[in-house]
Parts: C-alpha cells; sequence; structure tokens
C-alpha cells in the first residue's frame, strides 16, 4: 500500500455507488504521510508521540488477527502476538528513555 500510495502523491479514488446505479468518483487527498511501523516501529511511535500529530489511522488486516483456528478466537499466547508486543514495548521504553541506552522492561 505504501508504494502504491507514493507512486500516487497519496491520492486515492473512492467510489460512490448511489441507490439509483450511478457511480460518483472522487479523488481523495486525505494522506499526508504514510509510515509501516513494522519497517520502523520507532519512527511510527515518534510520530503518533509528536503534538502536532492530529489524526493517526491504523489497519490491522486479516493477517494481524492471530485468531485460534478451533474457536476463532483471538490467540493472545501466539508466539508471533508476544513477539510483537515485547518488540512495542522495547520501542515505547526507547522512546520515552530518549534513546539514552536505558535497558528496556522485561
Amino acid at each position: 500500500m505504501r508504494d502504491a500510495l507514493a507512486a500516487q502523491d497519496g491520492l486515492y479514488t473512492l467510489v460512490l455507488r448511489h441507490s439509483d446505479g450511478t457511480w460518483e468518483p472522487r479523488v481523495i487527498g486525505s494522506i499526508v504521510e504514510y509510515l509501516f511501523a513494522p519497517d520502523d516501529p520507532g519512527a511510527a511511535i515518534e510520530k503518533m508521540a509528536d503534538p502536532a500529530t492530529r489524526i493517526v489511522s491504523l489497519t490491522v488486516t486479516e493477517g494481524g488477527y492471530h485468531l485460534d483456528a478451533v474457536t476463532g478466537d483471538f490467540d493472545g499466547s501466539d508466539p508471533a502476538v508476544l513477539g510483537r508486543l515485547a518488540a512495542g514495548r522495547r520501542a515505547a521504553h526507547r522512546f520515552r528513555a530518549g534513546d539514552r541506552g536505558a535497558s528496556p522492561p522485561p
């Protein structure tokens, strides 16, 4: 998505389909910057914490839900989930510490 939006200067098209069957396309220019958090979690956290940031939109795709195959419930014990949570805690800690070499929480 990042590459597609960059090629279009952040613009995309919204198409409304009206009840009478007509279509109404509109070019939308609301995306100012697109950060893919897994590429640089620290940059994403810094941008969200910036006082100038007013709106943050986060998207979790179906691959990020980690559902239990039997129950269909969220599986919070999944190693991928636990690893990402730990990485997020470390990144947040580094951000709060100002990257001064402080030890991350366990």
